[in-house]
């Protein structure tokens, strides 16, 4: 297994990149809250780039079938329907729903990845499901950061850090080709591993800004680790239980 890491998307994918699974993760807060909303009965989740996108997809699917979520610099977004909290998303509201959702990072990275052969959403409140996915699967791998801003989330490198960790736990080192970026994510994500990991996620960049806004229980919530056990596929446009 190769495994290689970026630390957020580029132009367009290669050749080479779109050949593997690619995993892609945006856990302050996208991912959180597409496996979230996922968990909680939502039928499927559409990543769109803006707010204007999700509402005509809202009217075109129903807007009694089809919420839209989003935010824009962590806040809401006038005229959507909810946040990008992943506390929001709970089993009343959007049970039995379809969720078209445009956030600053997330979705864009999500579409980024569209032509890959296979692309899971990961985040930590399902990462060991993901991990054993993985192991099955025992393909070569993309981890895709979503970063921030055109730049690096810490966050996210965490979570590929983990990401890698747990496979090389469990793989023989002579099976497994972990690319620069691989081990420098493994090794960020080991110098936050004895402090912990909400802890860590509150002195990044982004966790800092959530808290500004007063939105601690988001973070604290996305640092959970493996309190979901299911692994969303993006596929045909739209995000999915398998």
């Amino acid at each position: 297994m190769q495994i290689e890491v970026i630390p957020y998307p580029g132009v367009q994918p290669t050749r080479e990149q779109v050949e593997r699974t690619i995993v892609v993760m945006d856990v302050l807060r996208a991912t959180s809250t597409i496996v979230t909303a996922l968990d909680n009965g939502a039928t499927e989740v559409i990543p769109l780039s803006d707010a204007s996108e999700a509402i005509v997809m809202a009217r075109r699917l129903g807007e009694d079938q089809c919420l839209t979520g989003g935010e824009r610099g962590g806040l809401p977004i006038p005229g959507l329907n909810l946040g990008n909290s992943p506390r929001e998303y709970t089993h009343e509201v959007i049970s039995g729903k379809k969720l078209a959702l445009c956030t600053t990072n997330g979705t864009q990275a999500i579409r980024w990845a569209q032509p890959g052969k296979k692309v899971f959403i990961a985040s930590f409140l399902n990462l060991p499901a993901l991990v054993a996915q993985l192991l099955a699967d025992d393909g070569d791998l993309l981890l895709v950061c979503s970063g921030r801003n055109g730049g690096l989330a810490l966050e996210d490198v965490y979570c590929a850090g983990m990401i890698v960790h747990q496979l090389a736990t469990e793989i023989t080192p002579s099976k497994l080709f972990q690319s620069d970026s691989a081990v420098l994510s493994r090794i960020a994500y080991q110098s936050i591993k004895r402090s912990g990991l909400e802890k860590g996620l509150f002195g990044t960049d982004h966790g800092k800004a959530l808290k500004e806004l007063g939105m601690d229980d988001d973070v604290s919530y996305c640092a959970q680790v493996g309190v979901i056990d299911k692994v969303p596929i993006y596929t045909g446009g739209k995000i999915i239980l398998p």
